[in-house]
């Protein structure tokens, strides 16, 4: 059985720039994005495998994979003398101890609810509110669209009293339903097509919220019936 300090090792001798990999010593933090993305996908996967079939050796390989992902991209940050995976270690170790004051604390938290709040407190404290001008922009930009848009709008509902309303946005969706017929005549530019969809789309993310729906998720389950609606296709 290998140890992480093992692991740490053949990272450092994959970068090695005279006996390396030859691929591996060429990878930069930003070559290494889609690895990341691909990565952290396919551990998502892994869990609804090991869901549908109680198999967990895949969900392992997967998280192994992830894992790569962070000691590689930390290894290279300590190569250019930005920080390294001791850094990275302790800051998140030190953020699990500041971030947890119902656990390592005084503060008492008996639900989950209570538990997140406490985090919610505890992060407040550290950033200050003048750190976080804007808390909808700072939803981070590389999110899948609709999953930026409801976090947006949960965090709009949240610190600026913005109205979200299901009753509202089908109205309004279903005027834009009935605007596609325009689009369609060819009245439309493709500037203007897509700030329709765009619009579309948005009330569709409202609806989703105001059902307590992961719009996400709920797209994620309609490409899979939709896939398997083909699976005896010729």
């Amino acid at each position: 059985m290998y140890d992480f300090d093992e692991f740490r090792s053949v990272i450092k001798a994959l970068r090695n720039p005279e006996t390396g990999c030859p691929w591996d010593r060429v990878q930069t933090h930003e070559t290494l994005i889609p690895c990341l993305i691909e990565e952290t996908y396919e551990v998502i996967e892994g869990i609804r495998i090991w869901q549908d079939s109680a198999d967990a050796e895949n969900f392992c390989e997967e998280l192994g994979d992830l894992l790569l992902q962070v000691v590689m991209q930390s290894q290279i940050a300590s190569e250019e003398g930005l920080f390294t995976l001791d850094d990275v270690i302790n800051n998140v170790c030190d953020k699990m101890y500041r971030r947890h004051p119902h656990v390592f604390g005084d503060v008492v938290a008996n639900d989950a609810a209570s538990a997140l709040a406490s985090w919610e407190t505890a992060k407040g404290k550290e950033k200050g509110k003048d750190q976080i001008k804007n808390q909808v922009e700072a939803v981070p930009v590389s999110f899948p669209a609709l999953y930026r848009y409801q976090k947006m709008l949960k965090k709009a509902v949240k610190h600026y009293a913005y109205e979200s309303g299901r009753e509202a946005a089908a109205d309004k969706l279903q005027k834009l339903t009935e605007e596609v017929k325009q689009a369609e005549t060819g009245t439309y530019d493709m500037a203007k097509k897509q700030a329709l969809v765009a619009d579309m789309l948005r009330q569709v993310v409202e609806i989703s919220a105001a059902l307590d729906v992961n719009a996400e998720d709920a797209l994620k389950e309609a490409c899979t019936s939709f896939g398997k609606e083909f699976q005896d296709a010729k």
